[in-house]
């Protein structure tokens, strides 16, 4: 794992769940509780947080996600998954992490 790739293995040990969560989810949304202690462990960003917003729109990012490698990564990981890369042709969706560390997936 590259120094870019910082939280590969944090969003692959969640991936399941994500999968699910984006599977069920609808214009209201489904929720993961994550751990703030993982993202600590993997990333360096104590200072200023982890939050970030990922909108996905036919499969692609259309929000500007360069300032969180947080976002970067999960994308990364989702796109490798052939489960949502099946979601992507259905659906369109918006993932966001706020500062409580609750994933958010809702479908817009």
């Amino acid at each position: 794992m590259s120094k870019k790739n910082l939280y590969y293995s944090l969003w692959r040990n969640h991936l399941n769940d994500i999968e699910s969560k984006m599977s069920n989810a609808t214009i209201v949304g489904q929720s993961l509780l994550l751990n703030k202690q993982e993202f600590e462990i993997y990333g360096n960003r104590k200072a200023s947080g982890y939050t970030f917003t990922l909108e996905i729109i036919h499969g692609r990012v259309v929000n500007n996600i360069k300032g969180s490698a947080v976002a970067r990564d999960l994308y990364d990981i989702l796109i490798g998954s052939e489960k949502v890369k099946s979601m992507f042709n259905e659906k369109n969706f918006k993932i966001t992490l706020g500062k409580a560390y609750i994933l958010n997936i809702r479908t817009i």
